[in-house]
């Protein structure tokens, strides 16, 4: 449940927060656009998936890795250049629909303008 303080992987504490699409861009004091983002207990931000990862192998390297070393980096960038995109029309649409009025308006309005053209030509 968001607001309840977990442990994971690393063992460490964190409270999720789920956020509208529409609120995204003003928490965290506008650090980022997009989730998902790390902020730390000494104001550290950390955004995207990825940066992440790394940040928390790197910032806790006593507790269990996150990634590989090998070529991680590489299958990231496979993975948002070439898996993502292909993927993102077949359910685009699909998130859209189940928003609330407000959340679907800003989502459509940001993606038609990411990409250049109407949800339904995606």
């Amino acid at each position: 449940m968001a607001g309840e303080t977990r442990t994971q992987h690393k063992k460490l504490e964190y409270t999720p927060q789920r956020l509208p699409f529409t609120e995204i861009p003003h928490a965290l004091d506008g650090v980022s656009n997009t989730v998902p983002v790390l902020r730390e207990a000494d104001g550290t931000d950390v955004k995207e998936s990825w940066g992440i990862a790394e940040y928390l192998d790197n910032t806790y390297p006593d507790a269990p890795k996150l990634l590989g070393e090998a070529r991680a980096g590489e299958i990231d960038e496979i993975v948002s250049n070439h898996v993502f995109p292909s993927f993102f029309p077949l359910y685009v649409h699909d998130i859209w629909s189940c928003l609330p009025d407000d959340q679907a308006a800003y989502f459509r309005e940001s993606r038609e303008a990411r990409f250049g053209v109407k949800l339904e030509e995606i």
